[in-house]
């Protein structure tokens, strides 16, 4: 009997899925992250586990938060949970197929300037709202302040009547010749602004 000899290796398949025993249930990937006001949790488990319960727990204790069911198809859920102000909070998760439970997760937390995100964002807009009505208030201010001071400039005509005799004419107290105007512009009523004192005087003069 001559042996047999084959030209490829030979390479047992991967065994199916049912087959599966817990050491093959490789432990699930989490990543953490925040948004406005909450945390996500993504829980994935490897590429040949569709449709696990994916169940979430603190590092610091074995007690169950949430359980989710992924979709027919999926491998990975998201869990949410109330944002937290604790930097050292970790979340671990694990799954369970075909009445298997995997192993548990590495522990995730929230990165420090995640957590620090969503308070600048609200000290600024708090910030930018108070700049917004104090200089809304100056503007308002202002603009009352110099309504009040545009006063409607008043002329004062001071008429100072002036005879001047003609040459060879005798007095006549009743028919001026020479009348003199000034014109004097009325200050404003308000400290701040005291224009200079102006004085224009009209002259006119008599013919027969």
């Amino acid at each position: 009997m001559q042996p047999v000899h084959f030209n490829h290796p030979f390479t047992f398949p991967a065994p199916p899925v049912s087959l599966l025993i817990p050491a093959d249930l490789m432990k699930p990937n989490i990543s953490v992250f925040t948004t406005h006001s909450e945390t996500l949790i993504h829980c994935e488990a490897p590429s040949i586990i569709t449709g696990a319960s994916f169940s979430l727990y603190h590092d610091r204790s074995e007690n169950l938060i949430e359980n989710t069911q992924a979709g027919e198809g999926e491998r990975s859920v998201t869990f949410t949970a109330p944002q937290s102000s604790d930097s050292t909070l970790k979340y671990c998760c694990r799954y369970q197929f075909k009445m298997i439970l995997s192993e548990q997760s590495d522990c995730a937390g929230v990165k420090e300037h995640e957590l620090l995100t969503p308070r600048v964002v609200n000290v600024v807009l708090a910030v930018c709202i108070i700049l917004v009505g104090v200089t809304a208030a100056c503007l308002l201010w202002r603009l009352k302040k110099s309504g009040s001071n545009r006063l409607p400039a008043t002329l004062i005509n001071d008429t100072m009547n002036t005879t001047v005799p003609n040459e060879g004419a005798t007095n006549n107290a009743t028919s001026p010749d020479v009348t003199y105007s000034t014109v004097t512009p009325l200050a404003l009523h308000s400290p701040a602004f005291q224009p200079q004192q102006e004085t224009v005087v009209y002259s006119t003069l008599k013919t027969d």
